[in-house]
């Protein structure tokens, strides 16, 4: 069985969520906070060997133009550092719009501000993976 591992890479905090290819269904995992590469790769790893992931998926954010952003840059670079410490495939997914779909979701649960806070990376992350399951083929 795939199962799958999705980053939402931000400032000061990465969402994570997890789900598998023969599920198909995304679902948020934790936030952990932004400290450094080094750090957060470790954090990582452990949230890998926890949930016995075989694939990583990270959000990836573009231009207009189709070249990857500032943070799109720094996906790939983080990607790449990921890839390099754990072994897993890493594969990215457009993120676009997914921080505005979490903020939506978030609202439409009518949970209090309070209770709200801190969820939207985990979510954003879910969104980002389940595009990614949602674009995949057939035979994937």
């Amino acid at each position: 069985m795939k199962t799958y591992l999705c980053l939402d890479l931000g400032e000061k905090h990465i969402g994570l969520a997890s789900g598998s290819a023969e599920v198909r269904l995304a679902q948020p995992l934790e936030v952990i906070e932004h400290t450094s590469r080094k750090a957060d790769i470790e954090k990582i790893l452990k949230a890998l060997h926890r949930i016995q992931a075989s694939h990583v998926v990270i959000g990836i954010s573009y231009q207009e133009d189709g070249i990857p952003n500032s943070m799109g840059r720094h996906a790939l670079s983080f990607g790449t550092a990921l890839q390099e410490a754990c072994g897993l495939p890493v594969e990215y997914c457009d993120e676009a719009l997914s921080t505005r779909d979490a903020r939506l979701i978030t609202l439409e649960s009518r949970k209090s501000k309070k209770d709200r806070r801190g969820h939207q990376d985990a979510l954003a992350a879910a969104v980002i993976l389940q595009s990614f399951f949602d674009n995949m083929t057939i035979h994937d």
